[in-house]
Parts: structure tokens; sequence; C-alpha cells
């Protein structure tokens, strides 16, 4: 069996999802309706590799590492995400800060319990992916996961849940830290921008998606540290505007029959034409 079917598995899932993003309805169903997604998706990963196998050491490297762990990332993603929402308080914005604190905290502690393997993970380091992303390696001192082995060990290795578990909790952690500012904005603890200094963005949304873009990929903010989302909703907050699925409009630009860059040049114009002067 081709590695395709499960590649069409995942991006499957993407579309799955994405289309979920535009229906008009509350958060408790949306995250309802993405863990089924996520869950189905998760199942006919299983399903497909069962009847196929993957004998192969390289394609069990590259289902274990890149396939698996992102469909199940979205499991864990969505299913703490609604426990998260169920259990918000709903006393004061203080307490809705404490309570994603406590989460804030869980999630990083998990990730630098393992830190060597996150950092072996973001070097893109492969040194290690027999031992990490295959079924036939089983070092106790590598497999911090024996339970998830024990249960299934045909569709289990030492560390794809482990990368799944920290995928799932980077989206979540960008979540909450910007959830924690616009609360902290609510209750008086930040000065609100935008309002005091009256910043308009005057151009077109879709020249802020470019902005946004531009400045994540040349690391230009924060050292490259800070994802897109955060980036994003840091400049949606200093210019008080809704940029919606910015991830589409990105899409958009990429497929412009001219520039996709079209407003950094006309930026990149009007700077040099303010020198020449």
């Amino acid at each position: 069996m081709s590695m395709q079917v499960f590649n069409d598995v995942l991006e499957q899932l993407r579309k799955d999802l994405q289309k979920l993003e535009n229906k008009p309805q509350d958060k408790l169903w949306m995250l309802r309706c993405s863990i089924k997604i996520s869950r189905d998706a998760l199942t006919k990963l299983k399903r497909l590799k069962q009847e196929d196998g993957l004998k192969n050491t390289s394609d069990q490297i590259e289902f274990y590492r890149n396939i698996k762990p992102r469909v199940l990332s979205r499991v864990i993603y969505f299913a703490i995400s609604y426990n998260m929402e169920l259990g918000l308080p709903m006393v004061s914005h203080k307490h809705q800060i404490k309570y994603l604190k406590k989460y804030l905290k869980r999630f990083q502690q998990f990730i630098d319990e393992y830190i060597d393997f996150y950092k072996y993970i973001k070097t893109e380091n492969i040194n290690h992916d027999e031992q990490f992303f295959t079924e036939n390696y089983i070092d106790l001192k590598l497999f911090p996961e024996m339970g998830y082995f024990y249960t299934d060990p045909h569709f289990n290795t030492s560390h794809d849940t482990i990368l799944a578990n920290m995928l799932a909790y980077e989206g979540l952690i960008a979540d909450i830290k910007s959830t924690i500012i616009k609360l902290k904005q609510k209750a008086g603890y930040l000065s609100d921008i935008s309002s005091q200094i009256k910043l308009e963005w005057s151009a077109n949304n879709i020249d802020l998606v470019e902005l946004i873009y531009a400045l994540h990929c040349s690391g230009a903010v924060g050292a490259g540290k800070i994802n897109i989302k955060q980036l994003a909703n840091a400049l949606e907050l200093l210019f008080n505007i809704k940029l919606g699925n910015y991830s589409r409009a990105f899409l958009e630009l990429s497929s412009r029959s001219s520039s996709p860059t079209k407003f950094l040049d006309h930026l990149k114009y009007s700077l040099e034409m303010s020198i020449s002067q």
C-alpha cells in the first residue's frame, strides 16, 4: 500500500476541520464535532495500517513521525479544549485566568519532561528515528509510554504518542496565552493600546494577512519563536480588527496570478519613494 493513502487521510482531516470552522455554531458544538472528525480519521488510519502492516522501516518512520502524531494530536487538542471550555469558571476574568494558567503550567511541564526529545524534533534530527518511530525497537530506557504499546503494539511506538501530545500542547499553549491576554484586557490588567492610540488598519484585510505571514516567515517578531496564531491575534488586538480565516486568505495569496506579495511590494515602493525625495 502506498504511503499516499495515509497522507490522503491527513489531508481530508484538514479539509473537514476547515469546513467546520466556517459554520456559525457555538464553541462546544464545534469542539464535539471536531473530536468526532479527528477520531474517525485516527480510526481510518488504524484500519489502513492493519491492512498494510508497514513492514518497511522507512515507511514506519514516516507513518509514526509525520502522519499518525498529526492526526492523534488533533484528537488530543480538541478533547482537552472541550474539557477546558466546560470547566471554565464563570465567576470573574481573574478566576478564568487562574484556571487557564494551571493548564498552561501542566502543558509546559510535559514538554520540559521530554525536553531532549522536543529538541530532537524541533532540530529535525533523524539519528534515532528507528528507535523512536518503529514498532520493532523496544528499549525500556527509550520507552516512556509503555502502556500504549501493551494496549496495541501494532499501532504504537515508543515516542509517537509523546510527539502527538507535544503538537497538541503547543497549539493549546498558544491558544491559552492569547485568551489570557484578552481576559487581562477585559479585567483592566492591560491597557487597550488600540483604543488609546486609535490605531486603524486602513488597507485591506488580506494586506494585513500578507504582512503577518511575512513577519512570521522572516522571524522578525519574537526571534521566530512566536507562532502564526499568536502573531495574528496580537495584530488583531493592535488594530482592533477581525481577520477571520486568515489561513484561507493566505492560500488566496499563493494562488494570485500576479505577485503574491503585492502589499509588501507596495510598502517597499512607498519607502523607496520617501527615501529618494
